[in-house]
């Protein structure tokens, strides 16, 4: 009986000996170098999906505090009209006084102090410069121009909506648009030159259509999308190909309504 039981424990220890070099190779083994590489693709996707998602929500609260900024500035001005007989700011290109002061500085006192909170675009690149000389990121359509005369410069006749009474249809009506990448952060560049938005490289030359857009541009520009503040003080969000349609079929944006 104890010789059995001894020969039993023998074999089991030696069974268990037996076995360990299999489970210690198993484990040795390692990855494969397919099994690496997929790996490796695994996380890329991964960090990949990561990234997306953060830009994607990065754009969306610059988009959103813009359209916000925007909203405050359209209060300030009409607060403004409404205290000076319906006119509208006057910005640098038409204004003969001599102030070297950005329409947005110009009626500062009509934003309550916070004028330096809501006059840069969270997705200006060059913000902080504009900042620095009193601009905005901001400017005006200088069809509202509150300097523009009723004849041009060449004493022709022209129409006027330059005061609250004028503007036939505020709903319709451009008011501010985001500044191109192309302008200088100097405070001059605080209008567009609409009479000449006749072709996409014009309206590219004062405006930034695909302001908010994920990655790089592409060459024209319609990948992406930006805010518009209308007289009636709605902020509408529009993507920048339906702009570029609209010009190409021969609209000009920035002319009010007749």
């Amino acid at each position: 009986m104890t010789v059995k039981k001894n020969f039993h424990s023998l074999a089991t220890v030696a069974a268990g000996r037996a076995s360990r070099p299999a489970v210690t190779l198993l484990y040795a083994r390692g990855f494969t170098l397919v099994e690496l590489l997929v790996t490796v693709v695994i996380v890329a996707v991964l960090a990949g999906l990561g990234a997306s998602v953060y830009q994607g929500a990065r754009v969306a609260a610059d988009r959103a505090k813009c359209a916000s900024n925007m909203r405050q500035l359209g209060v300030g001005i009409i607060s403004y009209a409404q205290e000076n007989n319906g006119r509208m700011p006057a910005t640098q290109h038409l204004r003969s006084h001599g102030s070297t002061d950005s329409w947005v500085f110009a009626m500062k006192d009509f934003f309550g102090g916070d004028i330096d909170e809501i006059r840069i675009s969270p997705a200006d690149p060059i913000g902080p410069q504009r900042a620095q000389n009193n601009a905005s990121s901001y400017i005006m359509n200088d069809f509202l121009d509150g300097a523009r005369e009723g004849t041009d410069e060449y004493g022709r006749t022209r129409e006027t909506n330059n005061t609250l009474n004028t503007i036939r249809d505020p709903s319709r009506t451009m008011m501010l648009f985001i500044i191109s990448d192309q302008k200088g952060p100097g405070s001059g560049n605080d209008h567009i030159h609409g009479s000449g938005w006749m072709s996409w490289n014009r309206v590219l030359a004062d405006i930034q259509p695909d302001r908010h857009r994920r990655g790089d541009a592409n060459a024209n520009h319609t990948r992406g999308d930006a805010n518009y503040l209308y007289v009636d003080g709605r902020v509408e969000n529009i993507d920048a190909a339906e702009v570029k349609r609209r010009v190409d079929s021969g609209i000009n944006i920035a002319e009010p309504p007749k």
